[in-house]
């Protein structure tokens, strides 16, 4: 990984057309507890695009909602294509008929890694962008798995949040006792 303004991109050379997957909080980075700001975004996603375009792939909480859209605005103003990837698999942030509404967690990894696949596996096929989005999005279901494998951190989270919410990662407050114990404690996987 190469250092750039705001965060990293990848150190071997990608060939000319290549869709770029770029990760905020992992390629680019914000300060502590808070989101990579638009202008990190931006200069990562620049750095990161070789005319293929840029999958900006985050875990849904409202600064990295707010700061990658308005990056994503600005990169397709100066004519990079840019696809949003929120991941939602926070099984503890809304209930399943509210999926749409969770935050991103830890299953956003597998996510990433689809996407990252998909852009290696679909290099010679056009448009390249939206088929690495659509094969990426048919994946955003499936991470809860993970989140619900781990049922008895989920118990001890559960059992230690007090009142109706808890913060969750940079400081957001959807996590609710009541959502641990519809997703987590009616599971299969449990």
């Amino acid at each position: 990984m190469w250092p750039v303004i705001g965060g990293v991109v990848r150190s071997t050379a990608s060939p000319k057309g290549k869709v770029a997957i770029v990760v905020g909080g992992g390629a680019v980075a914000g300060d502590i507890f808070a989101s990579p700001s638009t202008h990190l975004a931006v200069n990562v996603c620049r750095k990161a695009d070789h005319g293929g375009g840029v999958i900006l792939g985050f875990g849904k909480y409202a600064g990295d909602v707010f700061n990658f859209g308005l990056a994503a605005e600005r990169l397709i103003s100066e004519g990079i294509e840019v696809r949003l990837l929120p991941v939602t698999d926070d099984v503890a942030s809304a209930p399943p008929e509210k999926a749409n509404e969770r935050r991103g967690v830890a299953g956003d990894l597998s996510v990433f890694k689809i996407a990252g696949a998909t852009a290696e596996a679909t290099a010679q096929l056009t448009p390249k962008l939206d088929r690495v989005k659509s094969h990426t999005q048919r994946s955003l279901g499936y991470p809860d798995a993970g989140a619900v494998s781990l049922a008895l951190c989920a118990r001890v989270v559960a059992e230690a949040i007090k009142g109706d919410t808890a913060a969750g990662i940079a400081g957001d407050t959807k996590a609710s006792r009541e959502a641990w114990q519809v997703e987590v404690g009616s599971s299969p996987a449990v």
